[in-house]
């Protein structure tokens, strides 16, 4: 889709991105788990026979699927994932009455509003309330009232800066972990913006935070700490990036001061070069949002540091494996703050023929 949008190549569009969107729908959006519990059949109905072992209600990527639907119109887009507000809302944020509920004590005991999976319910409450019912925007704004007031952290060290982290648990005492950073860009982060761009600065949580304070905070976090904690962090986007931390602080969690800002180790101790690039994009944004002219270099510098990282931007290997959209995915987005505007794209490639949108059962 964004191949398309770059070089007016229609072929992208419908030999690759909708042929991509319509195997989502028909295929992996249905699939159950092994024992066909009825919140875990993915997004569709479906029969008796699994398509493999898990669900795939947890890895809700849709982001093609929904420009799929903006750029055809295929109902059955919206048949199918209607599906998936109607099971979460109840176990995310909505009480039994229906209406939302309480941002603090709120949602089911093991519901998390930071993350891939909560990033991920947000957006389809997102799309479905643009495009079947308006209501769901309640429900998209309401996962990040919770998220704020449940997940986030706003701390001080001194500095006169403000440093925010993000879980991925609900208990953010200190000593708590942080989710991973480049997740919490590509994902948390990117949700949050969507927010921002379509209601403004608001203030959201229990704590009335404006959605600036919470961005620029955040970025704060990741240029101090998570580009520096490790031995070989140097501040450059070249060094050594921390992706996890055990954040330790005294206090209260808005308002308290850091005590340390320890690395955790595991599978993905640092963040590789397609996860800063979705650091990169944050930043930029942020330097937008927040009037921060530090944010706005630092991120431009980020840009012309993966120019040079030609192992990803030449990967003639993999060209269309999970690395490549993991860099590329949120790039476009940094992109767009560059000063050079971009000429027109003119597209030659004829529509293809005999093309029929029906609803799901026609």
């Amino acid at each position: 889709m964004f191949q398309f949008v770059l070089e007016g190549d229609a072929s992208n569009l419908y030999d690759l991105s909708f042929m991509g969107a319509r195997r989502m729908l028909h295929t992996q959006i249905i699939q159950p788990d092994a024992e066909h519990s009825i919140t875990q059949m993915g997004w569709g109905y479906c029969g008796y026979q699994k398509y493999r072992q898990d669900a795939n209600s947890s890895h809700s990527y849709f982001d093609n699927l929904y420009n799929y639907y903006y750029m055809t119109g295929d109902m059955e887009v919206v048949d199918i994932l209607k599906v998936a507000v109607e099971k979460k809302a109840p176990e995310y944020t909505r009480d039994k009455e229906g209406q939302l509920n309480d941002q603090v004590t709120g949602g089911s005991s093991w519901a998390a509003y930071v993350g891939r999976m909560a990033s991920q319910f947000a957006s389809i409450f997102h799309f479905i309330g643009h495009v079947y019912d308006a209501k769901y925007l309640d429900d998209f704004k309401h996962m990040f009232d919770h998220a704020f007031s449940v997940s986030i952290v706003l701390l001080s060290n001194g500095d006169g800066k403000e440093y925010g982290f993000v879980s991925n648990e609900t208990d953010v005492s200190s000593g708590f972990a942080s989710g991973q950073f480049w997740m919490s860009s590509e994902y948390f982060m990117h949700s949050l913006y969507m927010l921002y761009n379509e209601w403004g600065d608001i203030t959201l949580g229990s704590s009335n935070l404006k959605i600036s304070r919470v961005y620029k905070a955040v970025i704060n976090g990741f240029v101090e700490y998570a580009a520096k904690v490790h031995a070989d962090g140097d501040g450059t986007w070249g060094g050594t990036w921390i992706n996890r931390a055990t954040i330790n602080y005294s206090g209260n969690k808005i308002g308290g001061s850091i005590t340390s800002v320890v690395p955790i180790a595991g599978s993905d101790p640092r963040i590789y070069v397609t996860g800063k690039a979705n650091i990169v994009s944050a930043t930029l944004r942020a330097g937008a949002l927040a009037n921060v002219s530090e944010f706005t270099e630092f991120g431009k510098q980020g840009l012309t540091w993966l120019v040079d990282q030609s192992t990803f931007l030449n990967s003639d290997s993999k060209p269309w494996g999970k690395e490549n959209g993991l860099l590329y995915i949120r790039l476009h987005h940094g992109m767009s703050y560059l000063d050079q505007e971009a000429p027109p794209v003119v597209s030659d490639f004829p529509a293809p023929p005999n093309l029929r949108i029906t609803r799901q059962g026609e």
